[in-house]
């Protein structure tokens, strides 16, 4: 997934990196060309930042210039290495703050559209990539309680929410489910409604 970018390489990455040293204030030529110029502001960059010293763009350096470029947080991380998906849609799930991002846009150009609370299983912890798969409506799980709005990624794992008279929404964040993502009905539902089948989904 990752990428370095180093002299030598051109492109529009390249070109978005040199933009935001030189908003920066770095003395560079924003012409999409990875030249001397580039790489010793990249080298000030990184002693700045107190990171590795290489000259080389790579996620670490990538996703602080970017933060530094007034990104979004969850922007800034994904769009810091190579995110590919089969449609112009992703998700990113981050295990260590419970929220679902869902971007648009293709790899290194995601934009945070929507970014929602989730309850996230403990065990097993989930991490990898996954697809968007089927669908459904809804699934009975007792006369108490059924799931809605169910979009599967992996075997039985999904995202769905759950009508509950006992549970509500504003509980997500403290609940622990053993096979799914459960969501507020109404984010459960964009999911299911917006995010096509094919769309990559990270899980760490």
């Amino acid at each position: 997934m990752s990428e370095f970018f180093k002299i030598g390489d051109n492109g529009e990455i390249v070109r978005k990196v040199q933009f935001i040293l030189k908003d920066l204030g770095y003395n560079l030529t924003i012409d999409g060309n990875f030249e001397p110029s580039t790489e010793v502001a990249v080298k000030e960059f990184q002693h700045k930042q107190k990171i590795k010293v290489d000259g080389l763009v790579g996620p670490k350096t990538m996703e602080l210039l970017l933060l530094s470029g007034g990104y979004h947080p969850a922007e800034a991380y994904v769009n810091s290495f190579n995110f590919f998906s089969e449609t112009n849609y992703s998700i990113w799930v981050n295990l260590d703050t419970h929220r679902v991002n869902i971007f648009n846009g293709n790899n290194q150009n995601w934009f945070l559209i929507n970014s929602y609370i989730a309850s996230i299983p403990a065990n097993p912890t989930i991490k990898g990539l996954f697809k968007v798969g089927e669908k459904s409506k809804k699934f009975k799980e007792n006369r108490n309680s059924y799931f809605k709005w169910i979009t599967y990624f992996f075997e039985n794992l999904s995202f769905n929410s759950t009508f509950n008279k006992k549970k509500a929404d504003d509980q997500l964040n403290q609940l622990k489910f053993e096979w799914s993502i459960r969501l507020s009905e109404e984010n459960a539902k964009y999911i299911y409604d917006n995010i096509p089948k094919g769309s990559t989904i990270l899980f760490n």
